[in-house]
């Protein structure tokens, strides 16, 4: 005779194992969708494209002189609308991961500025701002696991 409720409690695992990966991916796509957001709204003010002496040299209307603040200004609303999550990669049981990042090649200099110009960061302080936000994520998926 065997073990009375062997299969029940290998079956109970199972399930949790399932719901314990299925909370890990649901953690990385939330906080990803939290840091995008966050980034995405730390610019602020806008600009016009003037023609000028600088237009004249590129060819096109520029945007005008940063308007106040410590933030970069919208001029085309390109670089705010390119941060972005690449599709969720997952590694190993319960590990996902992805990459939040602007997607325009300026992005970085906006970010730190470009020889020895004044940066604009909108990137790390909006991964700043997520970061309690991403515990609590994490916290309200487990936990939904622990409840079961």
């Amino acid at each position: 005779m065997g073990w009375l409720g062997i299969s029940e409690f290998e079956s109970a695992l199972k399930k949790v194992a399932a719901q314990a990966d299925d909370a890990s991916k649901i953690i990385v796509a939330k906080s990803a969708a939290v840091v995008v957001k966050e980034a995405m709204s730390n610019f602020e003010g806008t600009r016009k494209r003037i023609m000028g002496p600088r237009a004249e040299k590129y060819g096109h209307l520029v945007a005008d002189r940063h308007v106040g603040g410590d933030k970069p200004n919208v001029i085309s609303g390109d670089l705010r609308r390119s941060i972005k999550a690449d599709p969720i990669t997952r590694f190993g049981f319960t590990e996902y991961g992805t990459k939040v990042a602007p997607r325009m090649a300026y992005g970085r200099r906006v970010e730190l500025g470009l020889n020895g110009s004044k940066g604009y960061p909108f990137f790390e302080p909006g991964v700043l701002n997520a970061r309690p936000l991403l515990a609590a994520i994490a916290r309200d998926a487990w936990a939904e696991i622990v409840r079961l």
